[in-house]
Order: C-alpha cells, then structure tokens, then sequence
C-alpha cells in the first residue's frame, strides 16, 4: 500500500512538469512540431537525413577490390536542456546543434567493382542559451532555411 502511494505521487508529480515544444519550420515546408519534459536531462533532436553512396577500394595486401555502400547523414542535429530555473514560470534552455548539407559528392576513383564516391559536407554549429518565460515564444533564425519556435506549457 505504502508503494502505491508513491507511484501514485511521483506519476503526479510527473504529470505536472513542464514541457518545451520546439517547432522547426525549414524553408517553405509546414513547421514539425516536436515536445519534451523540462527535466534537466540532455534531450536529442535528430532531423537529419540518410543517402547512401559507393566506396571502392583496392585491397593491395589481398589484391582486390573490395566495393561496399557507406552512408552520410545531412540536416539538423540539436541537444536541448533546461540548465535552470531562474523564476516562477521561466526556464532556462540551452540548445547546442549542427546543420550539415552536402556540397560535392566527388568522384575519386573506378575499380573494376565501382565506383570510390566521397561526399563533401560543410557543418555549420550553432548554440543559444535564453531564459523562455512560460506561454510566451522564443524564436531561433538558426540560417536562412530554418528557424525554431521555442514554447514552455506548464
């Protein structure tokens, strides 16, 4: 009975935590709006996108060549925290990401197997530490395709 009573005061207390609702409009798509539990914990969004690409090489111990696929990853990666609470109904959230985008895919080589493909990517970081007053909306010009609409709800 003991242990209902704190599970059942803990799920409560849980319930009642506030939350950050980060939407992320790039370029001229409709925003995506994604929501985490302010908990003081590190919290990772992942919008970056997989392509696949050909990696030949030559083998020269074994004298072979060996052609496999490898993978780049392009977008918006961002870790979001609430580092603290400066007020009643403020929090303080730090944001730290990278923007990648691919600017060549080059062409380093053919074997008799493939092609050796090398993507180029360029990575641009950005980071943004502010005190976000609850109901009201902090926004986030992070480059010229994206921005981020940050919102606590209690």
């Amino acid at each position: 009975m003991r242990y209902q009573a704190l599970l059942l005061l803990f799920a409560v207390g849980s319930a009642n935590a506030a939350t950050l609702e980060v939407a992320v409009s790039q370029g001229s798509n409709e925003p995506k709006s994604y929501t985490y539990q302010l908990n003081g914990e590190s919290q990772t969004l992942d919008l970056r996108d997989s392509t696949r690409y050909t990696v030949a090489v030559e083998d020269k111990v074994r004298k072979k060549d060996i052609c496999r696929e490898a993978e780049y990853r392009t977008g918006m990666v961002m870790t979001i925290r609430d580092v603290e609470k400066p007020a009643k109904g403020q929090y303080k959230i730090e944001l730290v990401g990278q923007l990648s985008n691919l600017k060549a895919l080059e062409e380093k080589g053919k074997l008799d197997c493939g092609v050796n493909m090398v993507p180029i990517i360029e990575n641009s970081a950005f980071s943004d530490s502010s005190v976000i007053e609850e109901g009201k909306t902090k926004v986030l010009v992070v480059d010229e395709k994206t921005t981020l609409l940050l919102t606590i709800k209690e």
